[in-house]
């Protein structure tokens, strides 16, 4: 039942935020009412941990943000914390511009839950925020082990090993990732420059002129 009205606070939440926009005086009574709620949650439930992380949740979509932060935490230092609670965590440090925070979030979560190659990739996104590329692309190389057909991924590591300055490998990665998706003017665009810079300029053209067709 709790957790029932978890997801509807979370809903009404969500409601909330896009609210504020529209019509501020309504949207802060509506949040005085479900706020209330999951006050009144907390006092009821002190231990449960699983329960404040979820409020916590609900509080960080609103305007108690740090507020609902440091629930989240506090639930995933003392409670059964999962590599999704460690994920939602790093989501937030990162908006808030806190990418050392993040990485130490996002990095747990890849130790919890080691065969989700989406935890690599959240965590490469944000080593590339603090230029940290070669970490990040030992990450997305990590993910690329899980989901060996992903073109994204390929892509970033293509990205990566370009900034890198290893072209070859950059070109490798390329091409591998349009074999899977042939459509995308990224990859095309990023294969382009990097036959550029290695003097083929005919194949670079080609796939300029695919990228942009």
């Amino acid at each position: 039942v709790i957790m029932t009205l978890l997801d509807l606070l979370m809903v009404s939440a969500e409601e909330s935020a896009k609210l504020v926009k529209k019509d501020p005086k309504n949207a802060k009574e509506h949040q005085e009412s479900f706020i209330t709620l999951c006050d009144s949650l907390l006092k009821t439930k002190t231990d449960d941990y699983t329960l404040q992380f979820h409020i916590g949740e609900i509080y960080s979509r609103i305007d108690r943000k740090d507020e609902g932060l440091d629930l989240m935490i506090e639930a995933a230092e003392k409670g059964p914390a999962t590599a999704v609670w460690f994920n939602n965590i790093g989501d937030i440090f990162m908006e808030k511009k806190e990418y050392a925070e993040a990485i130490n979030y996002f990095s747990k979560a890849t130790e919890k839950e080691p065969n989700n190659y989406l935890h690599f990739g959240n965590l490469a996104s944000t080593l590339v925020k603090v230029g940290w590329l070669k970490d990040a692309k030992e990450q997305l190389e990590k993910a690329e082990l899980l989901v060996p057909n992903d073109s994204e991924i390929k892509l970033g590591i293509g990205y990566l090993s370009h900034q890198l300055g290893n072209r070859s490998e950059a070109m490798k990665h390329y091409r591998e990732a349009l074999l899977i998706d042939p459509r995308n003017p990224t990859t095309r665009n990023n294969l382009a420059i990097a036959l550029d810079m290695e003097g083929d300029y005919k194949e670079a053209i080609n796939h300029i002129k695919k990228a942009i067709k």
